[in-house]
């Protein structure tokens, strides 16, 4: 088994770090290599993309989500068949000054006993680069937080919200 870790903190809540990592369809806004899809469900089939260095673009495989405790860890596991099984895990605990992300991958299977060089390096370095990244869109969602969904007190109910066109205070449906 080979496993690397890299730990941050974030000054934001457990939460918010959380509900980040738990929006699967998201990680393309904020994640510099993985796109995923599907919903976090525990034992859910979630679609995973990585770049690989191997086949030289990036690879597209089912994983499962393995682990998902609101708001303290989400974790998914993908491979091949016994071969090689790969778990990433985030682990999410309160700190006085924000939230630790303890982010985890274990590598298990027989092709581990082939030796992949420097998959230490590398991977320890992809770690990185995400965290930072989650780090990077957590902290500017905090100074630009999304617009309200909520309607403008003058507004009458409407069944959609937002509404097509807001005129002079007076709501218009289509």
């Amino acid at each position: 088994m080979l496993e690397v870790t890299n730990s941050t903190t974030i000054a934001t809540s457990p939460l918010r770090v959380w509900t980040t990592l738990s929006d699967l369809e998201g990680y393309g806004r904020w994640h510099p290599s993985v796109r995923m899809t599907g919903e976090a469900a525990l034992g859910a089939e979630v679609g995973y993309t990585f770049p690989s260095r191997y086949i030289r673009r990036a690879f597209t495989t089912r994983a499962t989500i393995t682990r998902l405790s609101k708001p303290r860890e989400i974790a998914w596991r993908t491979g091949l068949n016994g071969m090689l099984s790969i778990e990433e895990i985030y682990e999410i605990e309160p700190m006085p000054n924000g939230t630790q992300v303890r982010h985890r991958m274990q590598w298990t299977g027989l092709l581990m006993k082939l030796g992949f060089g420097d998959l230490t390096t590398r991977a320890l370095g992809s770690l990185a680069a995400a965290d930072r990244a989650l780090e990077r869109y957590l902290r500017q969602a905090l100074s630009h937080p999304a617009p309200s969904r909520k309607a403008p007190r003058n507004a009458r109910q409407s069944t959609a919200w937002p509404p097509t066109v807001l005129w002079s205070g007076k709501l218009i449906d289509e």
